[in-house]
């Protein structure tokens, strides 16, 4: 049997986390008008990507409505803070995305100066896994590939600093929350794996079998629930901080922010059965940043960050019986750095970042591309008016010449409503592949009105 591999790649992502309830709220110059506590904040945001003809044709492309909520508050001086902040998307293919990038509570150990957080946060260890949205670290919330954000981890955190500038940060967790989008829909009846949104990467209905494309029925075996949740992760930052200079180094051992589906193809008369059973990976996440203050609105920043898989899932799936492709690990190495600049009416940075692993598609087609293999980062955003702003964001890959261009206009109506007009492309050199081939007709060039509260 004669299968195209690459045609049978499974991205794939499950659901576990749940929470009781959502407090609805706001705060700013409307908060009164709303009735909504003190500690809210939040946006209603309507786009439309339908501005030119031919862009925003991909499916899920054309239209988006987003819900952001915020709250923060500190009480007392026993208590440091709370954090809750809940992201949604609904687009025109009815698909429903949200994500809890944090949800926390953080109190002080006022007797050992000692901070302790629990609950979802996002840790500030990696500059590298941050600005170049690898996901390595952190989860991400992955609404676009654009600005995929960073989503927390679930556990326990524990922060110190010392009088001599040295700090040490903990953190541990027994649950294990992947990545929530973007999803796929399972249609167990038909077989079939298909996608909402212009970023998920559905497998293919048809496989190429000795010239001949057949259907393909996919049977996802989805595991027991507690071999996915209840998997631990542990790490710990080391640092020093004096003056301008600040210094840190991190090791992680976590669950990878995907779960990978190992696929066992076989062939039933005229159709392709694929089994797919979701399995848990683990790898270990290492790497540590420099920066170092040159005045109060200009800093460099040195970074790295440095990624080791296990070759074998946490929980091994049963013995097979047909033709078995497993997902390939392989190591990754990147180093960088860059310039930021900040003030009250503009910010700016330009990053630069090397992958000096190796990787070498051509003698396994079940790789996957890496997002950026030597990139440059440059973006600037500046308050032109007090109510105009500009923003413009662009990363160009020296290696395969991928280039993503965001460029936006704000216009401030009232202290309560703004509008938009932005663009967002993606550039590919049609003679090489690489990890953004597949989005190449994601653009967007969309106008938005939001409702700030």
């Amino acid at each position: 049997m004669n299968l195209s591999l690459k045609q049978l790649m499974l991205t794939a992502t499950f659901v576990t986390s749940s929470f009781s309830s959502v407090t609805t709220a706001s705060i700013s110059n409307t908060r009164s008008a709303l009735f909504l506590p003190e500690g809210f904040s939040g946006n209603i945001e309507l786009s439309s990507n339908q501005l030119v003809e031919d862009v925003g044709e991909v499916e899920g492309n054309q239209f988006r409505a987003d819900l952001n909520l915020k709250y923060e508050k500190s009480e007392s001086a026993s208590v440091i803070g709370k954090k809750f902040e809940l992201k949604t998307r609904y687009n025109n293919k009815e698909n429903f995305m949200f994500s809890i990038p944090e949800a926390y509570i953080s109190t002080h150990l006022s007797k050992y100066n000692i901070e302790s957080s629990f609950g979802r946060f996002v840790l500030p260890w990696s500059h590298a896994d941050k600005n170049w949205s690898f996901g390595k670290l952190n989860n991400r919330v992955n609404f676009d590939g654009f600005d995929p954000g960073q989503e927390g981890l679930t556990g326990l955190r524990a922060f110190k600093q010392f009088s001599n500038g040295i700090k040490i940060d903990m953190f541990a967790s027994f649950i294990y929350v992947p990545e929530m989008n973007p999803n796929t829909v399972i249609d167990e009846d038909k077989g079939t794996i298909t996608c909402k949104n212009a970023w998920c990467d559905a497998p293919p209905a048809q496989a190429n079998v000795s010239g001949t494309y057949l259907p393909v029925f996919y049977n996802v075996e989805m595991p027991n629930i507690s071999t996915i949740v209840f998997n631990p992760s542990y790490g710990t930052r080391l640092g020093f901080s004096h003056e301008e200079i600040s210094i840190d180094a991190f090791y992680m051992k976590k669950p990878e922010n995907t779960v990978s589906t190992p696929l066992e193809v076989g062939l039933n008369g005229s159709i392709v059965e694929v089994d797919v059973t979701p399995e848990v990976y683990y790898h270990e996440v290492y790497g540590g940043d420099i920066k170092y203050d040159f005045t109060k609105n200009f800093a460099l920043n040195l970074t790295s960050l440095f990624v080791r898989p296990s070759k074998t899932p946490e929980v091994a799936s049963e013995v097979k019986t047909w033709l078995e492709m497993n997902p390939k690990k392989i190591q990754e190495d990147y180093v960088g750095g860059g310039f930021e600049y900040k003030d009250n009416n503009m910010t700016g940075a330009i990053n630069y970042i090397a992958r000096i692993s190796e990787f070498d598609k051509e003698s396994d087609p079940l790789l996957q591309y890496p997002r950026w293999n030597q990139a440059i980062h440059f973006n600037i955003g500046s308050h032109i008016t007090r109510k105009v702003s500009v923003g413009l964001d662009y990363k160009f890959d020296m290696l395969t010449e991928d280039r993503l261009t965001m460029i936006r206009a704000n216009y401030q109506v009232s202290p309560s409503l703004m509008t938009s007009l932005g663009v967002n492309m993606i550039g590919t050199n049609e003679k090489e592949e690489s990890y953004w081939d597949k989005f190449v007709n994601n653009d967007a060039f969309y106008g938005s009105l939001k409702y700030l509260f």
